[in-house]
């Protein structure tokens, strides 16, 4: 074989390797590409899926309410469950125990709205939250009622890291629970399964995730 033809020829395997480590280097990046624009599909279907099972409860539990506001709930209560990373269905539970979605209730103790805050507390996750406070008011509206309780919930997970203790808290308060574990006792939890009895009912009826 000629010198020429020797050179030829590596050349050529030269080019084709070249040719064909970008070919496989392309197609992978095709793949990245085409996989991460799945996950967004699929996130976004996962989203509207949520959303969906959201207003189904509502719905059911505001069925003479004008769509618009039950429309506006629901993306409210989306919106605040992803900014805390809570499941819906826990706040769902919580605002079905606290209020049985009433959103005009007020307690004997003075809390109010769908998640039950009192206007104490209220004024301080307002602070925190940056929302305008215009005294117990700003608590019956329903966006900033779920906005500074579901906040409040995840802000009671964070100190007592046990959701048990956490709706305990929020409940009776977390200066009494603190103060019945200083003694060593533990406060009465009769709240808390009352919460989870309806987490898991709307995880059931609302939530499952079909196999």
């Amino acid at each position: 074989m000629s010198r020429f033809n020797r050179i030829f020829i590596i050349k050529f395997l030269t080019t084709a390797l070249v040719l064909s480590t970008a070919f496989v280097a392309g197609s992978q990046y095709l793949d990245n590409e085409l996989m991460a624009q799945w996950d967004v599909l699929k996130e976004k279907k996962e989203a509207q899926c949520e959303l969906n099972n959201i207003m189904e409860v509502l719905n059911e539990y505001y069925a003479r309410k004008p769509l618009e506001f039950r429309e506006e709930l629901s993306s409210c209560i989306q919106r605040v469950c992803k900014e805390n990373n809570l499941p819906p269905a826990l706040v769902l539970a919580v605002i079905f125990t606290e209020s049985s979605f009433r959103e005009s209730v007020r307690s004997h103790r003075g809390a109010v709205g769908l998640m039950q805050l009192l206007p104490t507390t209220g004024y301080a996750l307002s602070k925190e939250l940056q929302i305008e406070w215009k005294g117990h008011e700003t608590l019956y509206d329903v966006g900033h009622n779920i906005q500074m309780g579901a906040y409040y919930l995840t802000k009671l997970l964070k100190r007592f890291n046990d959701l048990d203790t956490a709706l305990t808290a929020y409940n009776a308060g977390p200066t009494r629970v603190v103060r019945y574990a200083r003694k060593g006792r533990i406060y009465s939890q009769t709240y808390a399964k009352k919460v989870s009895r309806n987490c898991e009912m709307f995880t059931n009826n609302y939530f499952r995730i079909e196999s």
